[in-house]
């Protein structure tokens, strides 16, 4: 029996999985561009997903299960180049990824506004849970890196087309309400404000008593 005979023996006969071999992964999960129909909508925005489909947990410290940690690099003259971190370190707490199962984030900080900007996303997952003692010996490395794919910013653009004139002014319409409402955007018909956001709106010092 040959060697490849013989793993794929192993393998059929469920002696030996390739299960163990996958590692945590990072994908598109959401790209949003501006909707020029509808500039109540905010935009553009970025969400990815961080799957584990090993059976291990593994630790993401943040304020909540969805605040990943992560830094954004972007490509400087053929060379990767970190953009300082602006991550808040309040709030922050040690949380579990469970094994085979995943986690949706925004990728609030990547400059999908800028123009002509080729960037990544570097996520971080901690593999020990007592990371406070293990950061006390530097030989230590407490995590995994895990990068995402190469994005441009002019992806997120939103690329005129040729419009008619009733368009151009439907568009001009939209606009000009935008910009009306800007300042608070629950004063749209559409979007009624949320009983708990109108006591603020009323009271934002909670003088009131509630009733």
């Amino acid at each position: 029996m040959n060697i490849a005979h013989f793993i794929f023996t192993l393998l059929s006969t469920g002696i030996v999985s390739l299960a163990g071999t996958e590692q945590p992964s990072v994908s598109v999960y959401q790209l949003i561009k501006p909707d020029p129909d509808n500039l109540h909508f905010a935009g553009p925005e970025l969400a990815l997903k961080i799957s584990n489909p090993t059976d291990r947990t593994f630790f993401v410290l943040g304020s909540s299960i969805t605040d990943i940690p992560h830094v954004i690099e972007t490509k400087k003259n053929g060379k990767w180049v970190l953009s300082p971190p602006t991550r808040c370190g309040t709030g922050m707490e040690l949380r579990r990824f469970l094994a085979d199962s995943y986690i949706i984030f925004d990728v609030w900080d990547a400059p999908v506004h800028e123009e002509d900007v080729t960037f990544r996303v570097r996520v971080y997952l901690y593999t020990e849970s007592n990371i406070w003692n293990v950061y006390t010996d530097p030989a230590k490395k407490p995590y995994i890196e895990i990068l995402s794919q190469e994005f441009s910013s002019n992806d997120f653009q939103w690329k005129p087309t040729k419009t008619s004139p009733e368009e151009e002014a439907a568009r001009a319409a939209i606009k000009k309400e935008a910009a009306r409402t800007k300042a608070n955007p629950y004063t749209q018909p559409s979007l009624p404000m949320p009983p708990a956001a109108a006591q603020m709106s009323a009271d934002p010092f909670g003088k009131q008593e509630a009733k």
